[in-house]
């Protein structure tokens, strides 16, 4: 049995699992991920009865039905072939994604999560739904008619690249007397007419959306934000962790990579209305499931205005981790339970898992080996 490896499982008909296939991209000859949230998942399924495997999308392509699962016991990785997952989970960086259509005429296995958010894309779905409609900033493509009329219109906006993330790829322009300025995170770039603004604009913009500026609420001077995550449970939408960020140095963006800082709950000048949040975003991941595609998870950035109205910044159908421990661990939780809704396969608290663990644990350990062969030869 040196080939074989035991894992304890729950059984569903003939099948075990859920065996979760976490699309990754590759680099060089392994492949490239958020390691830490791989290894999370892993661990939970094991608790659970499931297991999942990272499949480096080029070598699905070329018909390798291979991946590479961790080991929480050992702290290692093995290779294991030809084993054909319950469901794809979709974290292919970006550059990947066009890849998808030819994976699917290959495979019939679904997917979890199938594509990044396009913003105009995204406006379009959510301006659809009444409630959401009062909770979105206006916006339009970025044309040369549109820019002049929000100049006309607004003292400042957003100009923002429809594919961007993580803060990137957006310009705040505002008006002051004559002139026109456009900021970036790092720069204040002051033009004398529209005409160089909007060649500006053309020059460092590729495909964008501009955005109405929503008035913030202030803490301690600075603009803040929520950063709600969201997951599939049980036919609905719930909110799993609420954070805060907060801009710092600069007035554009909250997102920690491009200067924003990490805020509580508890320290905000306001009490959050976590109701109607939940109804936003249980309409939003509806609504984008129905439209687009299936969505498990998102997570969302709201403003708040002075006036205590909500608004719907971004989604992003491929969260960061976030930087709360409490809603990382939560947020890893509630994947897993939506991972069992998606498959099909039932679902039990952990207690009553290790119970029924415990009474069947030679029987479980003899059906994974008699269904599942897997090489466990170690990566380097």
């Amino acid at each position: 049995m040196k080939d074989c490896l035991p894992f304890h499982v729950r059984r569903k008909g003939q099948k075990v699992g859920p065996v979760i296939g976490i699309l990754v991209s590759n680099k060089q000859n392994k492949f490239y991920g958020n390691i830490p949230l791989f290894k999370r998942i892993q661990r939970k399924l094991f608790e659970l009865g499931g297991f999942s495997v990272c499949f480096p999308i080029d070598q699905l392509l070329r018909g390798n039905l291979s991946g590479y699962c961790y080991i929480p016991s050992t702290n290692h990785w093995i290779s294991i072939n030809d084993l054909v997952p319950d469901a794809f989970y979709n974290r292919l960086l970006r550059d990947d994604e066009h890849k998808l259509k030819l994976l699917s005429e290959m495979y019939t296995t679904p997917f979890f999560n199938r594509q990044f958010f396009d913003k105009w894309e995204l406006y379009f779905v959510l301006s659809q739904d009444n409630l959401l409609e009062k909770h979105l900033p206006k916006t339009l493509l970025l044309t040369d008619s549109n820019f002049n009329e929000y100049l006309n219109t607004y003292s400042s906006f957003y100009v923002k690249e429809r594919e961007s993330s993580k803060g990137a790829g957006i310009f705040l322009v505002e008006k002051e007397r004559e002139n026109i300025i456009i900021q970036t995170v790092e720069k204040k770039f002051v033009f004398y007419n529209v005409k160089e603004a909007w060649d500006f604009l053309k020059k460092h913009t590729n495909d964008c959306i501009i955005q109405e500026t929503i008035p913030s609420q202030r803490w301690h001077g600075n603009k803040f934000d929520l950063r709600l995550f969201v997951h599939f449970i049980d036919g609905n939408y719930e909110i799993s962790g609420t954070g805060v960020r907060v801009s710092h140095g600069q007035q554009i963006t909250t997102h920690v990579p491009n200067g924003g800082m990490v805020g509580t709950l508890n320290e905000l000048p306001i009490t959050i209305d976590s109701p109607l949040l939940q109804a936003l975003m249980n309409n939003c991941g509806k609504l984008l499931t129905k439209k687009i595609s299936f969505v498990g998870e998102f997570s969302a950035d709201i403003g708040i205005t002075p006036t205590g109205h909500y608004y719907i910044y971004e989604l992003n159908s491929k969260p960061m981790d976030f930087d709360e421990p409490i809603i990382k661990q939560k947020g890893t939780e509630n994947l897993i339970h939506t991972f069992y809704n998606f498959t099909s396969f039932p679902w039990r608290n952990h207690k009553t898992f290790v119970e029924n663990k415990k009474r069947n644990n030679q029987k479980n350990s003899i059906l994974i080996k008699e269904i599942v062969k897997v090489k466990t030869n170690r990566l380097p």
